[in-house]
Order: C-alpha cells, then structure tokens, then sequence
C-alpha cells in the first residue's frame, strides 16, 4: 500500500512538479512559446494552466511591443527624410529666390532702357538679347 500511494505521489505531483520547474527554466532563459501542458486536475493542474496563460499572455505582449517598435523605427525614418528634404529644399529654395529677383530686376532695367530710346542701334541689339537671356533664365528658375 505504501508503494501505491508512493506512486500515485510520484505520478500526480512530484512528475508534474518537476515538469513545471523544467518549463519555469525554459521560460527564465528566454525561450518563447514554452508551455506546461499538464493535464492535472487540482492545485498542480490549476497551477500549470495558470503558468500557460500567463506564457500565452506575456508572449502576445512582447509580439504587441514588437510590432509597436517596429512601427516606431519606420515612422522615425521617414521622419528623418522628411527633415533632410525639407532642409534640402531650404538650401536650394533661398539662393534660387534671390537669383530670379535679380533676373527680374535686371530684365526691368533693360526693358527701361530699352524704352528710352537713346541707345545706338547695335547696343540697342545687345541689350535685346541680353533681355531674352534674361527672360530664358527666370522661366529655368520658375520652372
């Protein structure tokens, strides 16, 4: 009688002690998806499936972190694009602005001249074509 309940001893509560210390381990070194499994009635099967829900638990979360970090790292580097476009546009933007208001002013001083009408036929010719180059190089600029 003392080996029976020995062995029921053994059975229902040592061999599934140890199998959930030997699980608790598992999980300790950061295996993922470990689970007990035991299929005990009482304490120790209540213990087990408490340890199985809590794994199931904790694994969803690290997925959820996961996925919410890889997010975050995908939005930030679009954010770093978005500030080195940005910056890039300021850099070409503000010189591009003052070289077409110098082409518009200088278009303006030659049409004024131009109008005038005091100029001799070939400087006349020149600044012509100095106001369509004028004209060529604020339409690039626009553009």
């Amino acid at each position: 009688m003392a080996v029976g309940i020995a062995l029921q001893l053994t059975l229902s509560v040592l061999m599934p002690l140890r199998r959930l210390t030997a699980t608790l381990a598992r999980f300790s070194s950061g295996e993922r998806g470990v689970r007990v499994g035991l299929l005990q009635l009482g304490e120790v099967g209540t213990l087990g499936e408490g340890f199985d829900d809590m794994a199931g638990a904790l694994d969803h979360s690290r997925a959820t972190v996961e996925a919410r970090e890889a997010m975050l790292r995908h939005s930030q580097r679009f954010e770093v694009m978005a500030n080195v476009t940005a910056g890039f546009a300021h850099e070409v933007a503000n010189p591009l602005s003052t070289v077409a208001a110098n082409l518009d002013a200088g278009a303006g001083e030659v049409e004024e001249l131009l109008q005038k009408g005091t100029l001799d036929a070939k400087a006349a010719e020149s600044l012509k074509a100095c106001a369509s180059a004028l004209a060529d190089a604020a339409q690039a600029t626009e553009q």
